[in-house]
């Protein structure tokens, strides 16, 4: 591998890595430390996994997908549980997934857009997963968080280091699924491009902000996840810095002068780097493919709205659900778990 673009790989996962526990609200510098080494051994855990059982990669990101976005989901939920997470993850992967993805790759041959498998994988995933968090936030109503008596939020460690872990995994399987076979030096393409979307974020914050938003996180991830898929249009490399300070700048632009403000342990928080982000990728493949591409969006995304909607009333009958009430001191089942577990390391947060 060439030196320089291994060195891009540290900075950018460094750099990822430590914007995320950066919005950890801690006092204790060893904590920090601590936090930040956990979550990277964590990331590749998985991949150890992957060679010992020797099984295909998109098997694992999928079954890693489903689980991230049933615990995200179900953030929504007061007194979300182990139950609760498991509930919904098996009536995702058995009753609603498998007919989601037979409609969708049945429109897909329909259109004759059908280029991949790895392509298709990638994308039916994270079109899933993130109407799927959209449309349950808009069923169950307001943001979950931790809140003081007079309705200021409070940010959630544990929420946030389920977030970042699931975040980055969720990246690091979908780039190695869709690079690994067709081109050998996937990887320095990757992580050079990766620094580059980094960078453009950065940029783009600082211009807007002043300063280093957290959202720059968000918006290096969706923004770099679009331009690696449709990887035919970002050569040469500037072109990803140009693209991705754009669409950062958009994200960064709506958060300050509209003032909706986002916490990095809510849900809510996906909800306009996600709508930009596949807005933007609907554009790209209907001007690569045809605007047959928007049709299935569009029927995939009312498929989706309803079958959360089953879901969430499967789920009632079986968890007695209980959501919560808005600007109201909510504890997280995480959080107190861990100050009980150890007291002295989350005392800090």
């Amino acid at each position: 591998m060439n030196y320089f673009n291994f060195i891009s790989f540290l900075i950018a996962f460094l750099g990822f890595q430590i914007l995320a526990i950066g919005s950890i609200r801690i006092k204790n510098v060893l904590t920090l430390i601590t936090t930040f080494l956990i979550l990277s051994a964590l990331n590749f855990l998985p991949l150890a996994f992957f060679y010992i059982l020797n099984l295909q990669i998109n098997v694992i990101y999928f079954i890693f997908s489903l689980l991230a976005q049933s615990i995200i989901i179900t953030q929504f939920i007061e007194k979300t549980s182990i139950k609760i997470i498991l509930v919904y993850s098996i009536f995702q992967a058995l009753l609603i997934y498998p007919f989601y993805s037979f409609l969708f790759l049945l429109f897909l041959k329909i259109f004759s857009i059908y280029q991949s498998d790895h392509f298709t994988f990638i994308f039916l995933v994270a079109l899933y997963s993130s109407i799927s968090s959209l449309s349950v936030s808009q069923f169950i109503g307001p943001r979950i968080g931790r809140f003081t008596k007079d309705g200021r939020p409070m940010a959630i460690p544990g929420n946030n280091i389920i977030f970042i872990y699931f975040g980055s995994l969720t990246f690091i399987f979908s780039i190695i699924n869709f690079f690994q076979e067709f081109d050998p030096h996937w990887l320095q393409f990757v992580f050079s491009n990766f620094s580059l979307s980094i960078l453009a974020s950065s940029l783009s914050s600082i211009f807007i902000a002043k300063k280093i938003d957290p959202l720059i996180l968000i918006s290096s991830l969706f923004s770099f996840m679009i331009f690696t898929v449709a990887s035919n249009l970002i050569s040469p490399p500037y072109v990803v810095l140009a693209l991705t300070f754009i669409i950062s700048f958009i994200n960064i632009y709506i958060q300050n002068k509209v003032e909706i403000k986002f916490l990095f342990d809510d849900p809510l928080f996906l909800t306009v780097p996600v709508a930009i982000s596949l807005i933007s990728l609907i554009i790209i493949f209907s001007l690569i493919s045809g605007f047959g591409v928007l049709f299935i969006f569009i029927i995939s995304t009312g498929y989706i709205w309803l079958s959360n909607l089953i879901i969430i009333k499967l789920i009632n009958k079986f968890s007695s659900l209980r959501y919560h009430p808005n600007q109201e001191e909510i504890g997280s089942d995480l959080y107190e778990i861990g100050y009980e577990v150890n007291p002295k390391i989350f005392k800090d947060f």
